[in-house]
């Protein structure tokens, strides 16, 4: 599956497979009620690099559109494969979410 930039979709790859996530409002607001916080707040913890480890697979797990890793199996993925992609990928999300999408995706 190929992400659409004008839904704010990204790709992240994990273990050689893509995944596309999308920021669904069921996706935003999952994550809004299981970290107890706004996304404002969720996204100027990213931005200040504070992201946990957990948090990222939360987003990466309500925003994925197809079936992902076990959560343990996901964690050690976003490992193995360097966190810098997939928190980039996250941060051009929440760039889409927050200032909407232009035909590149940003």
């Amino acid at each position: 599956m190929t992400p659409n930039p004008w839904r704010g979709e990204v790709e992240i790859v994990l273990d050689g497979k893509p995944y596309v996530l999308r920021p669904t409002f069921a996706a935003l607001s999952a994550m809004e009620q299981q970290f107890g916080m706004g996304l404002v707040a969720l996204a100027g913890k990213l931005a200040a690099a504070g992201i946990t480890l957990e948090e990222l697979a939360v987003i990466i797990t309500v925003c994925a559109l197809e079936t992902l890793p076990q959560p343990s199996c996901l964690k050690d993925a976003l490992v193995r494969g360097g966190l810098a992609s997939v928190v980039q990928a996250v941060g051009q999300m929440f760039a889409a979410v927050f200032g909407g999408c232009d035909e590149t995706g940003g």
